[in-house]
């Protein structure tokens, strides 16, 4: 008798990058979207591994990114 395997597919992976880059905005602006990519990553079925968090660095205001 031959036993047939099946494997289940493993879900796209992702990674988050959140980013506020303006006194205007706050943490919550972090949060915000985070909740929104976890929903469409949820959506979609990926999974998120990681996240990368870039909190107020405007590249008007860094003297390496203007050169």
């Amino acid at each position: 008798m031959q036993t047939l395997v099946t494997q289940e597919k493993q879900p796209e992976k992702a990674v988050m990058y959140l980013r506020f880059s303006s006194e205007n905005q706050t943490e919550q602006s972090i949060e915000g979207q985070r909740s929104e990519c976890q929903s469409y990553a949820d959506s979609h079925g990926l999974k998120v591994i990681g996240e990368y968090v870039d909190r107020a660095k405007s590249a008007t205001s860094d003297p390496i990114s203007r050169g």
